[in-house]
């Protein structure tokens, strides 16, 4: 008893010592106050400054300079300064009448040498100002100064001419950016794709490597030191990848992926992307490609089993625009697939001219389990320089019309869930052009994602 009382005022005391102190942690923000803030890892003995190595990730450097000759000086792995370290002040003295000297009666002084300069004289010891009555005035351009009165025999002249040092800020390569877009499958899906989307920012690449953080077993990955590795032996359950990408100069940075492993059986996803003609593979997606126009489409998905139908072939479901309805490169895109979806996915759709809603359905997920319910996200994208209105325009299973402004949209997704497959396992969805002309006359899809839910 006596030992539990011990232990229970040690503690009380221990929390009341620290009661001041305090830890706030916002979204990308930690406030810490009237206590010390300690980063501890494998660089925290280093004397320097805390350095971002890529994606949030940080180190501690020292700050080390290098002289580039006389000329510039370097911040090793950062950045060039250039200066003009040399002829950066003349000075000259002289005594009228001498030799080499102005005469007396001589108005002006020319020296090329004082060019450009902030030129500063000094007569017979006193500082003279720019006056024509008593003073000089300067021609810096030509090195030229003019005297106020005519110089006399015997004056002692002092000549100044300074100038500026002109620093100019080379920026060094920045740094490279990598990202790797979360996936998932479906068992007995035997094999993963992931690839690294990488941006040099002026680097030479030297090297990649993928490697597993963390899973519920030891998967293989086969092409470890690529930009595309293939992932397999995977079991139901979530791992972490990670991509860490090399350049010549020694910068490192890297990029982690999410994998979701579903049971057989478990919750399916489907991720479509639509094509005019058959798109770049994009690893977790599923490409339904094909001229929409005049066309009956249908496309099974080998993982989930699940099919995508344009529903046929007839205007009664698609109208053309300048002969089309699909297009491979004008949605907007982000650069480094830091997009809602990636950036192979926004860059092309299937779109509707001018046709209207009726109780038509042109866009059908068939194959689906009655006894399920699903998610679906829908996105639209155009690339921007268009004058009128552009919206991904849609309804679910005859439901209210949805809209998505598809201009320059790189981030948003309409997400619709609690959605009941009909008694053939089918969804309809419709891709129309609004019925509300505020919203224009064309309808876009890039990507549709089916989520079975739990």
């Amino acid at each position: 008893m006596c030992k539990t009382l011990i232990t229970s005022l040690f503690l009380f005391f221990t929390f009341t010592a620290f009661s001041q102190s305090t830890l706030q942690v916002k979204k990308d923000t930690v406030i810490v106050k009237k206590a010390e803030f300690a980063i501890e890892n494998k660089t925290s003995d280093t004397l320097g400054f805390l350095y971002n190595t890529g994606n949030g990730r940080t180190q501690f450097k020292r700050l080390e300079l290098v002289n580039l000759g006389d000329t510039a000086l370097a911040i090793v792995g950062q950045d060039t300064i250039t200066y003009k370290s040399a002829n950066i002040g003349k000075s000259l003295q002289f005594k009228v009448g001498g030799a080499g000297a102005p005469a007396a009666g001589d108005t002006s002084y020319t020296n090329t040498g004082l060019r450009l300069g902030n030129i500063k004289i000094w007569r017979n010891g006193l500082f003279q100002y720019r006056d024509t009555a008593d003073g000089i005035m300067v021609d810096s351009v030509n090195g030229r100064i003019r005297f106020y009165p005519a110089l006399a025999q015997a004056d002692r002249i002092y000549i100044e001419s300074l100038f500026g040092v002109n620093l100019n800020f080379q920026l060094s390569a920045g740094m490279p950016t990598v990202t790797v877009q979360d996936a998932s499958i479906t068992l007995p899906s035997s094999g993963l794709q992931l690839t690294g989307s990488v941006t040099p920012n002026g680097n030479t690449i030297s090297s990649y490597q993928w490697s597993q953080l963390a899973g519920p077993n030891t998967s293989t990955i086969t092409n470890a030191a690529t930009q595309t590795c293939t992932i397999s032996g995977l079991i139901s359950g979530t791992y972490t990848f990670r991509l860490t990408v090399i350049t010549a100069g020694g910068q490192q940075v890297s990029d982690d992926a999410t994998v979701q492993v579903y049971p057989a059986g478990g919750p399916k996803i489907l991720r479509v992307n639509f094509s005019n003609t058959q798109a770049p593979t994009v690893p977790g997606w599923f490409n339904v490609y094909g001229p929409v126009t005049g066309s009956h489409i249908t496309a099974t998905d080998p993982t989930t089993g699940w099919t995508i139908d344009n529903g046929g072939a007839t205007g009664t479901y698609w109208t053309a625009f300048g002969g089309s309805n699909g297009n491979d490169d004008s949605g907007q895109t982000t650069g480094d697939d830091s997009g809602i979806v990636p950036d192979q996915v926004l860059k092309s759709f299937w779109f509707n001219y001018s046709t209207k809603y009726t109780t038509t359905d042109n866009l059908l997920v068939t194959g689906l389990n009655t006894a399920k319910t699903y998610t679906l996200r829908l996105v639209g994208s155009r690339k921007t320089g268009v004058s009128d209105a552009r919206y991904g325009v849609w309804r679910i299973n005859g439901g209210a019309e949805l809209q998505q402004n598809a201009v320059g949209n790189t981030a948003v997704e309409t997400v619709v869930t609690g959605v009941v497959p009909d008694a053939t396992g089918k969804i309809g969805i419709a891709v129309y052009a609004s019925l509300n002309t505020t919203y224009g006359d064309f309808s876009y899809i890039n990507a549709l994602i089916i989520e079975e839910e739990q």
